[in-house]
């Protein structure tokens, strides 16, 4: 592979409790594989704990747990893996940008949503209760309501939860008046504020069975259920609209974020065929190259074989043409000093045959060495060509 493709050299961040990074020990990190359990849900004292560690106050901000347990259950982006020290220790690598760090990618992220959605709850608090009175709707709840709209949204958190979007909190409802508990009059009106000794229930006021007894209304009470009606319909009206918009915006988070699962996973895909692409180009083009080093280095060791060869050969020639010329020489010379011996013998012999011409049987037997001469001259040559002629055919023989 080139270097365009290679792997960029992971080692976690500098800190000064966990010394040096291992690429810096001789000890190479292990990346590792996530595991994302789709069934998991963290406990409560998981949630607590970090919701605490980004920033959150675990008694006003019960609304906004919602972040924490998204933040306990988002996946790591595409380009980071968990990696684990040579000290066990794990921290986070991204494999695009070469950047490590210690704690979870997403740990910012959510860190910067609380904010921002702690800021939005206190610029609506704000707006709601502008001189940090409260509003007239917040003291006419009465004291079970909290319960009841904390047990609201518990639910709608939960839904969120179920959907996997991680986005801002829905905005909070204007409380409303609850409806009334089994039993008791529907009619009752909550106090309100400011009215001190002439505060009264429902109770008190006539009723269609005691028209005779029915004392004279006063404007005041007639201005304060009107007042009282028409917070409750802006109660209404509210909760719809910002039910409303949080329906849109929820549905919009999801389809974008629908948009980005599917634009992150066709940009992977495609970057993971880019580089299937290049590394199967770049694995056949090693392959040819080393193919065509091969075969230049097989012809190489060819040519120096046969010239070794060709070597070797002339040398067995030049060796051998010089131990047969060795060899015929000294065959010669012996031959021709016995040729010469024999001559010289038999020249002798004819000599002393013609010295002793008187002596036949002398003669005789001159004539008969004479002719065993001839015979053993002529064996000999006969032997001596039939042992040159089996030397050329051995010398053939190694030649070849």
């Amino acid at each position: 592979m080139t270097d365009m493709f290679r792997a960029p050299q992971i080692s976690p961040p500098m800190s000064e409790s966990l010394g040096l990074a291992p690429s810096q020990q001789g000890k190479p990190p292990i990346v590792l594989e996530e595991e994302v359990d789709e069934n998991y849900e963290p406990t409560e004292e998981e949630i607590l704990e970090y919701a605490e560690w980004i920033g959150m106050d675990v008694a006003e901000d019960q609304d906004l747990f919602w972040i924490a347990k998204e933040g306990l259950k988002a996946p790591l982006p595409a380009p980071w893996k968990p990696c684990q020290t040579a000290e066990e220790d794990i921290f986070y690598f991204n494999f695009e940008t070469g950047e490590s760090v210690w704690d979870h990618p997403c740990d910012e992220y959510y860190k910067k949503l609380f904010t921002e959605n702690k800021q939005k709850k206190e610029l609506k608090k704000d707006r709601a209760d502008p001189r940090g009175e409260g509003s007239k709707a917040d003291i006419m709840v009465p004291a079970d309501e909290p319960a009841t709209t904390e047990k609201k949204k518990k639910k709608k958190k939960k839904s969120s939860g179920a959907e996997e979007v991680v986005g801002p909190s829905p905005p909070p409802a204007l409380p409303l008046a609850p409806p009334p508990p089994s039993g008791a009059d529907p009619r009752a009106v909550p106090p309100l504020p400011g009215l001190g000794d002439i505060i009264r229930t429902s109770m008190d006021l006539p009723t269609a069975r005691n028209l005779g007894d029915r004392p004279v209304t006063s404007a005041r009470d007639t201005d304060h259920s009107q007042e009282i009606a028409a917070i409750r319909a802006k109660n209404g009206r509210e909760l719809a609209v910002f039910e409303a918009e949080h329906a849109t915006a929820l549905a919009a988070m999801r389809e974008q974020n629908e948009k980005v699962m599917t634009s992150t996973r066709t940009d992977f895909n495609r970057a993971l065929s880019r580089m299937t692409e290049a590394h199967n180009e770049e694995r056949h083009k090693l392959l040819a190259e080393h193919e065509r080093k091969m075969h230049e280095e097989r012809k190489k060791l060819e040519a120096e074989i046969a010239r070794e060869r060709e070597r070797m050969e002339k040398e067995m020639r030049r060796e051998i043409e010089r131990e047969v010329q060795g060899q015929r020489e000294s065959l010669r010379a012996n031959a021709q000093q016995q040729i010469e011996r024999e001559i010289l013998d038999a020249e002798r012999s004819c000599r002393e045959a013609e010295l002793s011409v008187i002596n036949g049987e002398h003669a005789r037997e001159i004539e008969r060495l004479v002719e065993e001469h001839c015979e053993a001259v002529r064996k000999l040559r006969q032997q001596q060509g039939e042992e040159i002629h089996r030397m050329k055919a051995e010398h053939r023989d190694v030649v070849d």
